[in-house]
């Protein structure tokens, strides 16, 4: 991990000799003087059409490097013809290979109108996908979906599922729904014996309104 430099506005410097030297740590820093980046899509278009001072020093690094970009369904689909078509430029003019990453990924040839050929690395991902131990690593249970669902009930069947020493994420779309879900199960959680083995660990996830757990 020596070799690996995490690069954003989280992280701090990397001291690759742990030597302190500040002038040489900070220029490591922004030229990207390390064999492998991890950073984000931001930090990397920055770089790459960037036109401040400090978006460019990084610059020459592309040259001859491999980018893995993962996750690029962030952006708008309207966006990925023209994302794609300037990254197979790079490729060409600065001899990049460029591996992109998704679990929705499109035909980019069919974004670009067949002008950027890419190639996939995974010729029968079916194999992979249908695969037991990935396709089976989860199994859905809908039972609760042929019930009359009211907050009491959702809150036994929470008090069931959690058990021992494991941990419950209950999301809900409005955060009234939360903090009443999570009022009845404060009220349940009183009649529990007091050590943590045997404390419900939830926690309430809503779409207008922070997490919180008991």
């Amino acid at each position: 991990m020596s070799q690996v430099a995490v690069v954003n506005s989280l992280v701090p410097m990397k001291d690759r000799d742990e030597g302190n030297d500040w002038n040489r740590i900070l220029l490591d820093r922004q030229f990207l003087n390390y064999p492998i980046v991890l950073s984000t899509h931001v930090m990397l278009f920055r770089t790459m059409f960037g036109h401040a001072k400090e978006d460019v020093f990084g610059f020459h690094q592309l040259s001859h490097s491999v980018i893995i970009l993962d996750e690029i369904q962030s952006y708008k689909n309207e966006l990925w013809g023209e994302i794609i078509t300037f990254l197979k430029g790079f490729a060409e003019l600065m001899q990049m290979k460029i591996i992109i990453m998704s679990a929705t990924l499109p035909n980019l040839d069919i974004l670009t109108d067949n002008h950027c050929q890419t190639i996939r690395l995974i010729e029968n991902r079916e194999k992979y996908f249908n695969h037991p131990k990935f396709a089976r690593r989860v199994v859905a249970d809908y039972s609760l979906l042929e019930q009359k669902m009211t907050m009491e009930y959702l809150t036994d069947e929470i008090v069931k599922k959690a058990g021992k020493n494991k941990k419950v994420l209950i999301e809900f779309i409005r955060k009234r729904s939360a903090e009443e879900c999570y009022r009845i199960l404060c009220e349940k959680n009183k009649s529990f014996p007091s050590s943590n083995s045997s404390r419900l660990k939830i926690s309430f996830s809503s779409k207008y309104a922070s997490p919180f757990s008991i």
